[in-house]
């Protein structure tokens, strides 16, 4: 997606809106990690602040909400891998948490959204990818690439190439699902703006009384396109922790 004439507000930085817009996904994601890194750090002292951290808080705080997201990302991978998924929380934790602040970062309009850039869904699907065959090698050795031969031998050959397909398209697919729905929903966004701005320089052309009347027409028109995209946002960040929990439990399984 070409994001090279969008306007955004980091353009507005002397020394950022030099940067050229193939680099813009880089940009995005490291303002997605300072915005992270300043929720960690507070959610931190808020955290040394509580007198027992095994309760939570009995207000609603920053603290009370990584409670929760922690919580939810840890059910998830133990519902999926078992017990044996406690040491895999903080990666797929950290994938949810960075896909999930960078689909909600780009509804807001001006911002750069990173995961509208396939580098960096490949980035992410790419560490995944390299992460579970690492996990499936050292809990079964060598004999994890077993599983690539199928359970008839005659036919090793043909399983070995569509395992191998199969393996290789998983960091693709992911990449471009992420991909095509988030560049899909912000191109909804800005059609729907545009049609919004159009209703109302109709009416400020035919009189100012009914272009005041119809100023409210472009927020109202996308109401509904910020809730759909706040619902997008979510379920893509969460089929991709999902997935990738799947791959792990399945490289790790013993039951090939």
């Amino acid at each position: 997606m070409d994001h090279g004439h969008a306007f955004t507000w980091l353009s507005l930085i002397p020394l950022i809106k030099e940067i050229p817009s193939a680099f813009h996904h880089m940009v995005g994601s490291v303002t997605v990690l300072l915005i992270l890194t300043t929720l960690a750090l507070m959610g931190y002292r808020g955290l040394k602040k509580r007198e027992n951290p095994l309760f939570p808080p009995s207000r609603f705080t920053l603290v009370g909400i990584w409670d929760i997201i922690v919580e939810k990302l840890g059910n998830l991978v133990i519902s999926v891998i078992g017990p044996a998924g406690k040491p895999y929380i903080p990666l797929i934790g950290t994938i949810f948490i960075y896909i999930l602040t960078s689909n909600l970062l780009g509804i807001i309009p001006g911002s750069i959204t990173s995961t509208t850039f396939i580098n960096t869904n490949y980035a992410c699907a790419i560490t995944i990818f390299v992460y579970y065959n690492y996990l499936g090698i050292r809990e079964h050795g060598w004999g994890y690439l077993k599983h690539f031969t199928g359970p008839i031998i005659v036919l090793a050959p043909l399983f070995i190439v569509i395992e191998f397909m199969g393996h290789m398209i998983r960091p693709l697919a992911l990449s471009l699902r992420l991909f095509g729905n988030m560049t899909g929903d912000h191109i909804v966004l800005l059609v729907f703006n545009e049609i919004g701005m159009n209703i109302y320089n109709a009416a400020q052309s035919i009189h100012p009384i009914l272009g005041y009347i119809s100023a409210v027409i472009p927020t109202l028109i996308l109401i509904p396109f910020f809730a759909l995209g706040l619902f997008v946002s979510f379920i893509q960040a969460f089929i991709f922790t999902l997935l990738s929990t799947v791959y792990i439990a399945f490289a790790i399984s013993h039951e090939h």
